[in-house]
């Protein structure tokens, strides 16, 4: 029976590092996918302010906060109702999925 191409041998060793290799890639692919899915449904910007169940924060930082569904956490310092900052300067953060609770 003639080959028609041929196959270099592998060991055991060489198999489980090319599958650390592929299975470190697939992380890393899949962050980016799930930060670019994060950020193209913000619809806030630093400034701005935003509201949850809790109170109001003015933006400061945007982070993603990755799970089963990826979402933005908005990061700054906590605000009265009558659109002051805290005397304390108390910051905290305030998850995209709460917003508008």
């Amino acid at each position: 029976m003639k080959r028609y191409f041929t196959v270099k041998r592998m060991t055991k060793d060489e198999l489980k590092a090319k599958r650390l290799e592929i299975n470190n890639r697939m992380r890393v692919e899949q962050r980016a996918l799930e930060k670019e899915f994060a950020l193209a449904n913000n619809k806030t910007n630093i400034g701005d302010l935003v509201s949850d169940h809790i109170g109001t924060v003015k933006v400061e930082e945007i982070l993603i906060a990755f799970g089963d569904v990826p979402q933005c956490v908005y990061r700054g310092t906590e605000y009265t109702r009558a659109r002051k900052p805290f005397k304390r300067g108390k910051r905290r953060d305030v998850y995209q999925g709460n917003l508008g609770k």
